[in-house]
């Protein structure tokens, strides 16, 4: 199985690709399903559920993989919000797609995130490692937490300055590939 990240940015005629860089604990988000058990009733509340895009001014901060913010986040939260999800072949994606309006946001674009409903403590092999719902050693967090970020500053994409009187649209791509 492969899993690939994307990020596309659109602006006006400004339209940027951009692969991923995870991050510790969106590699963890990605992993911690597929090794937990079932331990009392299921939750509808996924990863994705109230996820957020969001946007930076930063320039010349790389990603780590323990971030666990964007270094200079500008404007607030996206006005719009669409998660899909597809299957074309063995390729499985989801899409996570924000918008925020005209004039919400200005200045200049350096950084992109997306923060999901991860769980809100590492988990290391010593642990027993359980539905993070309900796993009172590893719970879900109240608010979003950074899968992944691109940035400038990794040469990921050139930052510009945001045409204030277009929306701001950034789409994200997580795409898993059956490969036996």
């Amino acid at each position: 199985m492969k899993i690939k990240g994307e990020f596309n940015i659109k602006n006006g005629n400004t339209n940027k690709n951009v692969k991923n860089k995870f991050v510790d604990r969106g590699i963890l988000g990605i992993l911690f399903p597929l090794v937990c058990y079932y331990s009392g009733s299921l939750d509808e509340d996924g990863y994705g559920y109230n996820y957020n895009i969001r946007v930076g001014s930063n320039t010349d901060t790389s990603t780590g993989r323990e971030m666990e913010s964007l270094i200079d986040t500008i404007g607030g939260t996206q006005n719009e919000t669409d998660i899909n999800v597809t299957q074309d072949g063995d390729n499985y994606t989801i899409k996570y797609t924000a918008t925020w309006e005209s004039g919400s946001l200005s200045g200049t674009l350096g950084e992109v995130g997306i923060f999901l409903y991860l769980p809100d403590d590492r988990v290391y092999a010593s642990n027993t490692i359980r539905n993070p719902i309900y796993n009172s050693r590893t719970s879900m967090g109240d608010t979003n937490t950074m899968f992944s970020r691109i940035c400038e500053a990794d040469g990921d994409f050139t930052s510009f300055v945001i045409d204030e009187e277009e929306p701001l649209s950034v789409e994200y791509k997580l795409t898993l590939t059956y490969d036996p």
